[in-house]
């Protein structure tokens, strides 16, 4: 089966239209409609109203670090401990990896416009 460029073009218009003008990734900025996507930092399930647009590559090191601090993927029974915790481990994974991206851009710049030496490389 060949492709539909005309579906293909629709796809990615209503994309573009789901997204706020201007919309970026949160960590690096990019703005490819094709390339972003809506992040929740708990899951869906455990915290539905709080997004965040990342582009796929962040989106999935989010993803990664959320399982790694025992935020699981699948919904937890409403309101439990189990949902309670997952839900603080997911929002405080998504602050340490904002607040990471927030230090190397205050490394860049300070590199770009003062030339000089990162303070916060590697973390």
């Amino acid at each position: 089966m060949s492709p539909d460029p005309v579906r293909a073009d629709r796809r990615r218009e209503g994309r573009a239209r789901r997204l706020p003008p201007g919309a970026g990734c949160v960590v690096c900025g990019e703005t490819r409609p094709e390339l972003l996507h809506l992040h929740h930092p708990s899951t869906r399930e455990l915290d539905p109203p709080t997004v965040g647009l990342r582009c796929l590559a962040h989106h999935r090191e989010a993803d990664l670090a959320r399982e790694d601090a025992g935020c699981p993927a699948r919904a937890l029974p409403l309101g439990s401990v189990e949902r309670q915790i997952a839900a603080l481990r997911g929002r405080g994974t998504e602050l340490v990896l904002l607040g990471q991206a927030e230090l190397r851009a205050a490394d860049e710049l300070e590199r770009w416009c003062l030339g000089h030496p990162s303070t916060t490389e590697g973390r």
